[in-house]
């Protein structure tokens, strides 16, 4: 049975929803941003993955740097600014026309995207298992995990049954992670109140 009491802890319940609302955006943006690259620039399967080397490079590069970045900053104040910069990845590549190719329109998000990312994801784990009493660390952990697992087909099933439109569905991202930020600046307030 799932012990409720690790839903009274703001910052946990915080970054369960966190978690939730980054998959409800990811999960649809890598797998819409894929089919607009082939239907759009005609890029095979292959070359479309390979159109995410930058996303997922930058990606790499700031999560090996989120410990210096944690200890400097604070773990919340890192997620959020996270979420600020996937905010931007996001509507830049709403407001990009996508006609204009792959370089102009896409390779700049991308890297915005990944910076964004690399923020988030471990920063968002770590407060979801903020404060856990030591018997129930394992458990704070999984519902972490669970929320990540379901907030995708959440997210994915939304945009679809709303628009098959690509402009469309960017913009719900960006919705979904405008709810993110402001939860996200709750658990700001509320690691500030409790410090």
């Amino acid at each position: 049975m799932l012990p409720l009491e690790l839903f009274k802890n703001k910052i946990r319940f915080g970054a369960y929803l966190t978690r939730l609302l980054f998959m409800m955006t990811m999960l649809p943006f890598w797998y819409f941003l894929p089919q607009m690259m082939q239907t759009v620039y005609g890029f095979s399967p292959f070359e479309a993955g390979l159109a995410f080397l930058p996303l997922t490079i930058i990606n790499f590069l700031v999560a090996l740097q989120l410990p210096m970045l944690v200890n400097k900053y604070g773990n919340n104040k890192v997620l959020f600014i996270g979420e600020i910069i996937l905010l931007i990845g996001l509507i830049i590549l709403g407001i990009s026309s996508i006609d204009k190719g792959y370089i102009h329109s896409i390779f700049i998000p991308m890297i915005i995207l990944g910076l964004g990312q690399g923020l988030i994801l471990a920063p968002v784990t770590s407060a979801g298992v903020h404060n856990a009493p030591a018997n129930l660390t394992g458990v704070a952990s999984g519902i972490t995990n669970t929320m990540h697992q379901i907030g995708g087909p959440i997210g994915l099933s939304l945009i679809i049954m709303t628009t098959t439109n690509f402009k469309t569905e960017i913009w719900m991202m960006v919705i979904f992670t405008i709810i993110a930020m402001f939860i996200v600046s709750l658990l700001l307030l509320e690691r500030t109140k409790s410090e």
